[in-house]
């Protein structure tokens, strides 16, 4: 069980900064913090408040059951986000070049499949 990696992932997909998941949980952010990065156990009475305030099962934050596709689908669109952003913040040149290997890796994958469906 990952419930620390669990806890930040499905936090960060939600949009919700570690002051703002406390208010919404009734928790102090120093406690958050503390569950996302210093220990592997949380007792029942904050981890259902967790997850109320999350809107996921307190099975999902434990690991015992997968994160929803949906949910993680979120995830993945918030790291894509923030390195999208990085991006932004760029050189203008910088930012053509990411563009570009971009679409070559585009470029190269649909050949690849066409290749492949033959």
């Amino acid at each position: 069980m990952d419930i620390k990696n669990n806890l930040k992932n499905i936090r960060k997909s939600r949009g919700l900064t570690q002051e703002e998941l406390a208010k919404k949980s009734g928790l102090t952010q120093r406690v958050i913090a503390y569950y996302e990065n210093e220990t592997e156990q949380i007792s029942s009475t904050p981890l259902i408040e967790l997850a109320k305030a999350l809107e996921v099962s307190t099975d999902e934050i434990l690991g015992l059951k997968q994160i929803s596709s949906n949910l993680q689908l979120q995830i993945n669109e918030s790291k894509l986000l923030k390195k999208l952003k990085k991006v932004m913040q760029l050189e203008r040149r910088d930012q053509y070049a990411v563009f570009q290997l971009i679409n070559s890796l585009q470029t190269k994958s649909k050949l690849k499949n066409k290749r492949l469906t033959k």
